[in-house]
């Protein structure tokens, strides 16, 4: 079931100066199945230093899987744990399972249902605090479930509707949220066994709703990012709400030209939110936005309706918003996480057989 490779690290690049790229390491982890979990190397490091005006001493480095993980149908985020336990979120197979830093599935729990420990619709977001695994269930008004670091179910909350949620490095957790009635969206804390608590409301907020979708990462100290899904823009805000910087992918365009629909049938919606679903974007502008501990931001960028290219362009800027340039995903896989010692992972769709396959990225 679990088969492993060797990390090759084909090149290292001097780094004596700041254009130079360093890459200390390289962990991979393909899933095996529909579905593949990949590790990807970190490019948190490997990227220092390079922008997208000055690429002249970037050099190739070539990427290899190491080790893969099947038996995935629809993965939906993972989380890792500090002893390299890494914890997946299956939202097709509805379930959530731990395995060991080599891959090694320790425990798998969940199911359809409503018993404690079982999923309405799924794991959607996980996100892990010292001993708490705090996993999302459903994207309507839904739920948070606690598990401890051994899978056993601790206890679950209601919450809003939620778009995203993410632990800060104070390991404070924050989530974002859409009001159902005026379509506001906020940014809150939120402690288990306590109200969440609204810190401030998400600004210059668009006509129509789809538009508003957002990823929020809190990684970052002392500032919480927000990343429209649908639209090239990048807000920045510190923790009293105020806006600090708001940023976009110079390449990319504002946005893809959706289309409108007529709402004449949903006459029994309120007008301001039949005028709000009334568009639907011409496609995603970023489908993953994740934070390395160096404070580079890392986004995917997506792609018409209709589209569906092999490959997926992440762009990387600084919060400050200098561009270092971008990199191909290897095919068909989507970014999920970066940890704090710098792997990342993604999810590999795979028609239908399963294969390894060694992945390269020239930089």
């Amino acid at each position: 079931m679990y088969k492993h490779l060797c990390l090759i690290i084909q090149q290292f690049i001097r780094a004596s100066s700041l254009d130079d790229i360093s890459v200390s390491r390289i962990h991979l982890i393909a899933g095996k199945g529909n579905l593949f979990l990949i590790s990807l190397a970190v490019f948190s490091s490997l990227l220092c230093g390079f922008t997208s005006t000055n690429r002249a001493n970037a050099q190739p480095v070539e990427l290899q899987e190491i080790l893969s993980i099947d038996g995935f149908l629809s993965i939906a985020d993972v989380a890792v744990g500090d002893d390299g336990s890494i914890y997946v979120g299956d939202q097709r197979n509805v379930a959530l399972s731990k395995h060991d830093s080599l891959g090694k599935l320790i425990r798998q729990v969940g199911g359809q249902g409503r018993a404690p420990g079982e999923f309405i619709n799924g794991p959607h977001h996980l996100v892990l605090i010292e001993n708490t695994l705090i996993v999302s269930d459903q994207k309507g008004d839904g739920v948070l479930h606690y598990f401890d670091p051994d899978l056993n179910y601790i206890g679950s909350a209601q919450i809003s509707t939620l778009m995203d949620m993410d632990v800060a490095s104070d390991k404070q957790l924050y989530l974002g949220i859409t009001d159902n009635t005026t379509l506001s969206r906020y940014v809150s804390m939120y402690t288990p066994a306590e109200d969440q608590e609204i810190i401030f409301e998400i600004r210059d907020v668009y006509k129509h709703n789809l538009e508003n979708y957002f990823l929020l990462l809190a990684g970052h100290p002392e500032k919480i990012i927000v990343v429209f899904q649908f639209v090239n823009r990048i807000d920045l805000y510190d923790l009293s709400g105020r806006i600090l910087n708001r940023l976009s992918v110079s390449e990319l365009s504002s946005r893809y030209q959706g289309r409108f629909m007529d709402m004449g049938k949903q006459s029994n919606l309120p007008d301001h939110i039949r005028e709000s679903a009334s568009y639907v974007p011409g496609g995603p502008m970023f489908t993953s936005a994740v934070l390395d501990h160096r404070g580079n931001l890392f986004l995917e960028h997506g792609d018409k309706i209709g589209d569906m290219p092999s490959r997926r362009s992440v762009y990387v800027m600084t919060l400050e918003g200098n561009e270092k340039g971008k990199f191909e995903m290897p095919p068909r896989t989507s970014l999920r996480y970066i940890d704090t010692t710098g792997y990342a992972y993604a999810a590999e769709t795979m028609m239908e057989s399963t294969m390894l396959k060694n992945i390269k990225s020239n930089i």
